[in-house]
């Protein structure tokens, strides 16, 4: 049992280090229900399987965001909106692979099923 508290930690954390912002998408595809998004955590690639729903749900709070934001300074602003993992899971069996660096890996491969409902804005 301690074995798996570590492991489900260990898995949190990781989790937990992931930003995501939205309008540096790279959907590499879209099988069923999800868009696959390609990113990269400390310089490894990570793939998210996102249900469509939740991605046009997390684009739609980042426009918002996004909105308000250049509303409120009355200009265009070079703004970060990141947002966070809030449920997911990582895909142990996932038959996913990318090339990166010239080679053919297999990245993280992390069910997303729930990202922060906010975004943390920054004004640039």
């Amino acid at each position: 049992m301690v074995q798996e508290i570590d492991d489900y930690q260990k898995d949190r954390d990781f989790l937990d280090s992931i930003v995501y912002d939205p309008s540096e998408d790279k959907v590499i595809g879209v099988t069923g229900d999800d868009c696959h998004v390609l990113l990269y955590v400390d310089d490894k690639p990570v793939v998210l399987l996102i249900p469509i729903d939740i991605f046009h749900e997390t684009w739609n709070n980042w426009i918002r965001g996004k909105r308000i934001m250049c509303e409120t300074w009355g200009h265009y602003c070079g703004v970060m909106g990141y947002t966070w993992i809030e449920d997911g899971e990582i895909v142990e069996d996932s038959e996913i692979t990318i090339f990166h660096n010239g080679e053919e890996v297999k990245p993280t491969v992390i069910k997303v099923s729930e990202f922060s409902k906010t975004h943390d804005f920054e004004h640039g």
